[in-house]
């Protein structure tokens, strides 16, 4: 198992393996650093929203790469995240670490940190996935932005008092931001975000608050204590060691983290000497502004129009979600999106001259994933490739007698079988994640979407409207038409991922059952 997370970057790499005397040791790279929890005990410090999620974003995809090799870490806490002088987190403390197998659930020990650890891990046998983790993560980014130590899950099931985020007095988050974290940790396993990219996308698509003043982490942690003396010397203190007889913590500590005396800083954290620094800075931009304003004048001015198109993306304003929306009335021969090449002028332009090569590369598109719904038949799939679903976990699976409902059967190429969650109402939230059997460059995705039994069972179940759709790195949200008919999604460029993961954002109601089902999910190459 250990050889599977090797070179993950955000968890600290073991170097050895040891059983001496009846006990199994782990031996690890040592990390220069303090862990979380004695970091905010020793300063009193919160962390920001927007610094909290700075800190775990690498933590979170280390910890998704984790169950991507099919490995739960089961003891994600503030104690296993190393705060390192560079101002980043390591996670460390694999000991708790098993394969997630759904199958083999009851084979699961109880190991467990009170505070950070759901309701399933404190019994032995319990089903454990994804979400498991998922709890742990948002209990973490809880305590880092209020301070507080969550409540225990096992007294939450008697008397639930945790607080929301945005209900704490003095606490400044967004409602978003509020809303994730406490679906995150919602004591029913089958009502918490099914994976890590999942959550992910509530936590990141979120509208944060911007700062009046610059954060703790940008005067202190970020800029490394280099331009603010003060600042250093509140990490200094930050980071002693727990044992002042180490000699060799001690030399570390000393050699690392030593400052000398600050000059007298402003409200903003910002010596004297800093603040005369910025003036020839701010002169050489002012200037460089006024050149720029010249130079567009005269352009602008002397040179006729050119039609150069009327869009043109740049890395900085390329979107990382997308949003693929196809009308309920919409046919065929609509599903293909408008040309977005040069429109022809209505009349002959004066002629202008030819433009330099280095003004036209300047709004040549740049290629961004993007995804839209085509036509079955405008899709060469009977000759491209199958791609093999490993294994796959919901977030809940209805039970019926004699039925199987496992979210397996969305890819066994059968409409006699099919996926239906578990929870009561209609479904919204619920997902699942399916992780195939190789890394694949997805081309097609299709969806049978409902439950294609019979046109009675299709009829009288919820059919989802709109799913947001997780491949690899690539996330959209896709609103389909309410037609009895087979969708396909086109990826454009193809992804290269090793899992797919799906949540029901919204579903067309059924007549007669408030169950949402999904019959078949079809995964092709190249």
């Amino acid at each position: 198992m250990l050889s599977r997370v090797k070179n993950i970057h955000g968890i600290v790499n073991y170097r050895d393996f040891v059983d001496e005397r009846g006990t199994s040791y782990l031996v690890m790279n040592y990390v220069e650093g303090i862990n979380l929890k004695q970091y905010m005990r020793r300063t009193g410090k919160t962390f920001s929203q927007e610094d909290a999620l700075r800190l775990m974003r690498p933590v979170l995809q280390a910890v998704d790469q984790l169950h991507r090799a099919g490995i739960l870490h089961r003891d994600i806490s503030p104690e296993n995240l190393i705060l390192k002088p560079d101002n980043t987190l390591d996670l460390v403390d694999l000991g708790a670490a098993r394969e997630y197998n759904l199958d083999e659930g009851e084979n699961l020990t109880v190991i467990l940190k009170r505070g950070y650890a759901p309701e399933e891990q404190y019994h032995h046998g319990s089903r454990q996935g994804p979400w498991t983790d998922v709890y742990a993560c948002c209990a973490v980014l809880y305590q880092m932005v209020s301070g507080i130590l969550p409540q225990d899950a096992q007294a939450r099931g008697k008397w639930d008092d945790l607080v929301p985020l945005d209900e704490i007095e003095g606490l400044h988050v967004t409602e978003s931001f509020a809303r994730a974290i406490e679906k995150g940790m919602s004591l029913d396993a089958a009502e918490r975000y099914v994976s890590i990219p999942v959550l992910m996308e509530a936590l990141y698509l979120a509208q944060q608050p911007k700062p009046e003043k610059a954060s703790d982490m940008e005067t202190g942690l970020e800029s490394g204590c280099e331009n603010n003396p003060e600042s250093e010397a509140e990490t200094e203190r930050a980071f002693e060691p727990d044992f002042d007889s180490d000699q060799a913590q001690d030399s570390w500590y000393e050699s690392e983290w030593e400052s000398e005396t600050a000059p007298e800083a402003d409200s903003w954290g910002n010596s004297d000497e800093d603040s005369h620094d910025k003036w020839p800075v701010f002169l050489i931009t002012a200037l460089l502004g006024i050149c720029a304003f010249l130079i567009y004048y005269y352009v602008s001015n002397n040179t006729k129009e050119l039609n150069v198109g009327s869009t043109a993306l740049t890395a900085s304003t390329a979107p990382d979600f997308t949003d693929t929306t196809i009308p309920a009335s919409a046919s065929a021969s609509t599903l293909t999106p408008t040309s977005t090449s040069t429109p022809t002028p209505t009349s002959t332009p004066t002629p202008t001259p030819t433009p330099t090569s280095s003004s036209t590369s300047t709004t040549r598109p740049i290629s961004t994933p993007s995804s839209r719904l085509v036509s079955v038949s405008d899709v060469p799939l009977d000759s491209s490739k199958q791609i093999t679903v490993a294994k796959a976990a919901a977030t809940s699976v209805i039970d019926q007698d004699l039925v199987d409902n496992d979210p397996i059967l969305m890819f066994d190429g059968n409409m006699e079988t099919d996926w239906q969650e578990g929870v009561d109402g209609s479904g919204i939230g619920e997902g699942f994640t399916a992780t195939f059997q190789e890394a694949s460059t997805v081309k097609y995705i299709t969806f049978n979407l409902g439950n294609w039994k019979s046109d009675e069972y299709y009829t009288g179940n919820n059919r989802p409207k709109t799913l947001s759709i997780t491949v690899g790195s690539f996330t959209t949200k896709v609103t389909f038409p309410d037609s009895h008919e087979q969708f396909c999604l086109e990826p454009s460029p193809a992804l290269k991922a090793d899992f797919i993961s799906v949540t029901i954002v919204d579903v067309y109601a059924g007549t007669s059952w408030d169950d949402t089902a999904i019959t078949e999910i079809g995964l092709y190459r190249e």
